[in-house]
């Protein structure tokens, strides 16, 4: 989160949505580690199987696993869903604008 702190932010954009979009990068670390792990544990070689059955907890690791790889994507679709309708609120304000002083 404290990747965009000494950054001014963007026009129209509040802290939390900074906050979000900052925290893809880590989350895009999180999916690479959990890979890492899978991969791990399906190479042929028994003491590295061993480390990683170590590791494993239960059912709930393949659920997060799961949720690592699906989070990363969701942030960035939301980030770029809340990009849109900034945009769109101020083509809207923009138009209003110039609608206006054509009456004046």
């Amino acid at each position: 989160m404290d990747r965009h702190k000494r950054k001014p932010l963007d026009p129209g954009v509040s802290e939390r949505e900074a906050d979000l979009c900052s925290s893809v990068l880590s989350l895009l670390l999180t999916s690479l580690q959990c890979l890492l792990f899978s991969i791990c544990a399906s190479v042929p070689f028994l003491p590295l199987q061993y480390v990683t059955f170590i590791l494993q907890v239960n059912i709930i690791l393949t659920v997060l696993t799961l949720l690592a790889f699906i989070l990363p994507f969701y942030v960035f679709l939301h980030c770029r869903e809340l990009a849109k309708q900034r945009e769109n609120s101020q083509s809207i304000l923009e138009d209003s604008i110039q609608e206006t002083s054509m009456y004046s």
